[in-house]
């Protein structure tokens, strides 16, 4: 296959190049960058609010996975994360589930604050 190109040649390919480029790529990375920032903002909260026993767990892991992102992005994820963390869940391998209400109510009295 020859990949060379005449002179005169050269403005349509380079066209051509861009048109791959706006028509194609740049939709398709700009797609697969919102997946990604869905998957984070669903997963990561959760994952990190199971692993850690203090806001200082892991510190250098955190810093690490945040300092890509913007502030905006940061500041969601730990609001999220802080959400989470308030609630009582269980889980297991295969399921995450928030604690039923009628357990507290019939082992406490009430359910916790």
């Amino acid at each position: 296959m020859n990949m060379s190109v005449e002179p005169e040649d050269l403005c349509k390919v380079l066209q051509d190049v861009r048109e791959l480029l706006k028509d194609h790529v740049l939709p398709r990375l700009n797609q697969l960058e919102d997946e990604v920032r869905l998957l984070r903002k669903v997963t990561w909260p959760v994952c990190q609010s199971l692993r850690e026993s203090s806001q200082l767990d892991e510190v250098d892991q955190k810093r690490a996975f945040l300092q890509d992102l913007n502030h905006d992005e940061i500041q969601m994820l730990l609001i999220e994360k802080a959400t989470v963390s308030r609630r009582d869940l269980s889980w297991s391998s295969s399921c995450l589930t928030e604690a039923p209400q009628t357990f507290y109510r019939e082992t406490r009295g009430s359910h916790p604050a």
